[in-house]
């Protein structure tokens, strides 16, 4: 199956250390990478059975019958700090992870079926609508990666998450595209967009204080970062 190799250099291009995943009776698959608080997160999809420990110790995830998403966090000298698993029934596709200026870590992407954003021994499920895929983003506080919050954006047809950032001040950002007709509030306000015809290209921030904005004046969303 596919492997996944994370390789830390220094200055002059030399390496400094490599960790290494791969899956019993499926693949590994990289995809985000985020440094910052002293800490190294990567994120991405796997199936079938893997140690996301790559170190000595072992950390065993299995997916639950499809494709689903991981989070690992490594401390400065690569050694395992955390990890979770995210399924459910349906695929995942985690995208993109970010960590602020506390540790905390936010993990996005998007799923098929029912996803159980909760890690631990709690539940944050949902449902995409009308078997199509929605986006999603999860925050997790640094220490343990314990749950903190969870945002689901979707509607009946097709919603992609494809990156997250977060600014100094906390307020995070989601950019991808969405088809059809999507609230992109996530609480109990709305924000209702209906695209174009096609895909369109989303950007939502989230914030502590004050209402959410969206911006959908955009070709393509491929991905989104904030200037401190």
């Amino acid at each position: 199956g596919m492997e996944s190799v994370l390789q830390k250099l220094d200055g002059q291009g030399a390496g400094v250390w490599s960790r290494r995943w791969s899956a019993a009776n499926g693949g590994v698959l990289l995809r985000a990478l985020a440094t910052g608080s002293g800490a190294v997160v990567v994120g991405g999809n796997y199936r079938g059975e893997v140690d996301v420990d790559p170190g000595v110790g072992e950390r065993v995830l299995k997916s639950e019958g499809g494709v689903d998403g991981f989070v690992v966090k490594l401390d400065v000298a690569g050694g395992h700090v955390w990890s979770h698993g995210f399924g459910g029934v349906g695929e995942e596709a985690l995208m993109s992870v970010a960590v602020d200026e506390r540790g905390s870590v936010y993990a996005a992407g998007m799923f098929h079926g029912t996803l159980d954003l909760d890690p631990g021994s709690g539940e944050a499920r949902y449902v995409a609508v009308e078997g199509g895929e929605e986006g999603f983003v999860v925050k997790l506080e640094g220490t343990a990666g314990g749950y903190v919050w969870s945002k689901v954006f979707g509607g009946a047809a097709d919603d992609h998450v494809q990156s997250v950032a977060v600014d100094r001040v906390g307020d995070v950002y989601v950019g991808g595209y969405y088809a059809g007709v999507v609230d992109f509030d996530p609480g109990q306000g709305e924000a209702v967009f209906t695209s174009a015809g096609g895909l369109d290209a989303y950007v939502v921030k989230l914030t502590s204080a004050g209402p959410i904005r969206v911006d959908t004046q955009a070709p393509q969303v491929a991905a989104v970062t904030r200037r401190m």
